[in-house]
């Protein structure tokens, strides 16, 4: 598996990669960061070796006095052991932080320039997943997880080296872990796993609760299930991925790296209204890590963090946990970004199951010949396998990982999304296509013929093949839509009456006006946004657009509806000005308030993600019906 250092890549496998770390409170004097910077991703030409040297104990004159906090002697362990630019310490120009809810992170305290080495740290002080030298052994004693997924790996080093207590190296670092990772898996109670109302996101998360499970029992018994669940939210929640070798087929080696994971999340935000294609996106990080080499017979492996623009004093370090979607951040970090461009919603667990919805829902019975038929639908998942570039390149890392984490990644791979943003997977496009140009071939055919057209097919498939896409997907986000308990508008009135300091960086009030006019404009014009029913919505837009002089949007893998057709409700400068605003602080919103880390309601988390993927949904219907 390549994971990449720097900022994760939004491709491919390359998601999985990087660490998250718990909320953090800016400084008060925490500059607004509102700098556009495009990260290169730097790949490591070798490997990672499989086991590293273990660190030193802190020498005794070094030592802090049994009074002395956790974390001085965590910091006095990092130097001891070569770290350079350790926060407080001579020449550092960054020190630590913690905020009101016992948050740590990472604060600049004298301005840094672009490009500067902030902190070095040898990786000999990272736990790897990667068994030890002398293999098999010491494999049959991890908790017997040696076959399970790295995470599960992980863990089970993780909890072992916690058990040997005085006599692990890295008990200063074990000891400033946080004790509670707020996540699903440690946090939720039954109602507010019901409270997510988005399928995808309920099997991701009783799978989770599988894995520890399952863990547990293969353990042997060693460590109980809560510790399990905490050491898999710690692994899930603060863990860097770095290239695989030869000797690892290539999976990829990921890493605990003490320290460095402290920093907490900035990543892409969009700052235009909702509803305007395409989003306006910057970015929030200023810092990036990347790995270095061994120089030399005596070198080593290095991690380095560097800024990425320069950096103000009393500015937070900020790092991309990468370009994730809300799914990954809600499950294993236990919040939900601020208006994050790299959100998606599943349309359809796989194109076997887009196909087979496509030809129920817009070919009625006998409306192609069974031989154009079939010919038909082979064409689509032909030029939907032509679409997916992403299984080749799977295949090797598919074969090197356990079988329950292949499956995982498989499944992963085979969901048709819609972004954010508005892009559409390029199977689906290419699938639809193919389907409509048969439907449209038969039609005109019938025409000339002067034959009838079978019933339903000519007022359902659209002008051409691009409105029909924008019909299709408008009409399968409606069912989606259905499907959910409660409609956007009632979620985003819910959080507009949240007040907590997490909240305010949606800028849920403003989002609940955009969405509210948006909404009452179409439904002006179309009927219910929801209904009477996506047939009789599909023949008026049809009808509409047949006599009209509407720009068509261009759609094409990877590209985004750009036809102007919502309402500029609300998308105005005063809120953009407004989101922008609300950037400067968006760290404040990483995660559940202190109170809820500490096993009280977190009710208001699963309504923050489900109501980001019912205005994805409702975007789709807004911008492809109208």
């Amino acid at each position: 598996m390549q994971l990449i250092a720097g900022r994760a890549s939004a491709a491919g496998f390359s998601r999985v990669a990087l660490p998250l770390v718990a909320r953090c409170i800016l400084p008060s004097d925490a500059r607004a960061r509102s700098h556009r910077h495009v990260l290169r991703h730097r790949r490591c030409k070798r490997s990672l070796p499989t086991a590293a040297a273990e660190p030193k104990p802190v020498e005794a004159e070094a030592q802090q006095p049994e009074s002395s906090s956790n974390l001085q002697s965590f910091l006095q362990w990092a130097l001891a052991n070569g770290v350079e630019g350790v926060p407080g310490s001579d020449g550092s120009k960054t020190g630590l932080y913690t905020g009101e809810g016992g948050e740590r992170g990472v604060v600049c305290l004298q301005a840094i320039s672009k490009g500067e080495t902030i902190m070095r740290l040898p990786l000999r002080l990272a736990i790897t997943d990667q068994e030890e030298e002398g293999g098999e052994e010491q494999a049959e004693d991890t908790a017997g997880v040696e076959r399970q997924p790295w995470s599960v790996r992980l863990a089970g080093k993780l909890l072992q080296m916690v058990q040997q207590g005085d006599a692990c190296p890295w008990k200063p670092y074990l000891a400033v872990l946080p004790r509670i990772v707020p996540s699903p898996l440690t946090t939720y109670s039954w109602d507010d796993v019901q409270a997510i109302q988005y399928p995808p996101m309920r099997r991701q998360v009783d799978h989770a609760s599988w894995l520890a499970s399952s863990a547990c029992q293969q353990g042997n018994g060693a460590f109980t299930r809560d510790q399990w669940d905490w050491a898999l939210s710690v692994v899930h929640s603060r863990t860097f991925g770095a290239p695989g070798g030869s000797s690892t087929g290539g999976a990829g080696v990921r890493m605990l790296v003490p320290l460095v994971d402290m920093l907490n999340h900035a990543g892409d935000y969009i700052t235009s209204p909702p509803g305007q294609m395409p989003p306006l996106v910057q970015a929030g990080d200023c810092v990036r890590w990347d790995l270095k080499a061994p120089v030399g017979p005596e070198g080593e492996w290095l991690m380095d963090l560097s800024a990425t623009r320069d950096i103000a004093e009393g500015e937070e370090l900020l790092l991309s946990y990468g370009e994730r979607s809300n799914d990954e951040f809600h499950l294993h970090y236990g919040f939900v970004p601020a208006r994050n461009p790299h959100d998606d919603v599943t349309l359809f667990t796989d194109i076997e199951g887009a196909i087979d919805w496509w030809l129920a829902a817009y070919l009625p019975a006998g409306a192609l010949p069974p031989q154009r038929l079939q010919l038909a639908i082979n064409a689509a998942y032909n030029a939907a396998e032509q679409e997916d570039t992403s299984s080749q390149a799977a295949q090797a890392v598919l074969a090197s990982v356990p079988r329950a984490e292949a499956a995982v990644i498989r499944a992963e791979l085979e969901r048709i999304k819609l972004s954010a943003g508005g892009m559409v997977d390029g199977r689906l496009l290419a699938a639809y296509r193919t389907l409509f140009e048969a439907a449209a071939s038969q039609q005109q055919q019938q025409q000339q013929q002067q034959e009838e057209p079978a019933a339903g097919t000519a007022a359902q498939l659209g002008r051409d093949w691009q409105q029909h896409m924008r019909l299709a997907v408008a009409r399968r986000s409606r069912e989606l839509l259905k499907e959910m308990p409660t409609p956007l508008l009632q979620d985003l009135e819910q959080l507009a009456g949240e007040h907590t300091e997490q909240q305010q960086a949606h800028c849920w009030a403003d989002v609940l006006k955009s969405y509210a006019a948006a909404v009452a404009a179409f439904e002006a014009e179309h009927g219910s946004l929801l209904g009477p029913s996506c047939e009789e919505n599909e023949r008026h837009a049809s009808a509409a657009a047949a006599g009209s002089a509407v720009p068509v949007a261009t759609i094409s893998s990877g590209s985004t509806f750009s036809e102007p057709a919502l309402p500029d409700a609300g998308a105005d400068a005063e809120f953009a000005r407004l989101l922008l605003q609300h950037a400067a602080s968006d760290a404040t919103a990483l995660a559940p308030a202190a109170e809820e880390r500490a096993g009280g309601s977190s009710s208001v988390l699963p309504v923050t993600y489900r109501a980001y993927k019912k205005m994805i949904l409702t975007d789709a219907v807004l911008l492809c019906v109208a």
